[in-house]
């Protein structure tokens, strides 16, 4: 079974997607990203077995997304063993390992992410690797940038990538 939430945050409407038995989490949606394409999509892979609803053992979650998006620092995430990698390859681990690390307010380069996982010509396979996380914010996507500082690609738009960057940077300058 795989139930699927949508919630405010101060950007928009959010959601996430946790899927029985471990109550795993399977993706968080950005603001703006829940839509009737996002249930069809669930509805095609688990067919009816959809419920839409949340549980006391989302709060903390829900709570921590729900404070990034209202411009508090949220410097760790300490829910990683919830998350559901499915059939990612290892090699794919190893990048939003990385890209997890990325301190608040700060962003690194596609390039520079690739050298740190040991495969310095692998740019676009970080690239894709971002395209393809189902855990923006929590693996914060948003701070991978081109290496000549212009923002690349964004799952939630540029202009939600922007607005996230440029909160995190006001939170740190104060």
């Amino acid at each position: 079974m795989v139930r699927l939430y949508d919630f405010h945050t101060d950007m928009g409407q959010a959601w996430i997607a946790w899927q029985d038995p471990g109550d795993t989490v399977v993706e968080i949606g950005l603001p703006g990203t829940f839509s009737p394409e996002v249930i069809d999509r669930y509805r095609r892979r688990h067919g009816e077995s959809i419920q839409f609803v949340r549980s006391t053992s989302d709060e903390d979650i829900v709570h921590a997304v729900q404070s990034y998006f209202s411009g508090r620092k949220v410097v760790s995430f300490p829910f990683w063993h919830r998350l559901g990698f499915g059939s990612m390859t290892e090699s794919r681990i190893r990048v939003l390992h990385a890209v997890y690390a990325i301190p608040y307010g700060r962003t690194r380069s596609y390039s520079s992410i690739a050298s740190e996982v040991g495969k310095p010509a692998a740019g676009r396979f970080v690239g894709n690797t971002m395209a393809a996380n189902p855990f923006p914010v929590i693996i914060p996507c948003h701070r991978v940038i081109r290496k000549d500082g212009s923002l690349g690609g964004f799952g939630g738009g540029i202009a939600l990538k922007r607005r996230m960057l440029e909160m995190e940077q006001q939170v740190v300058a104060s």
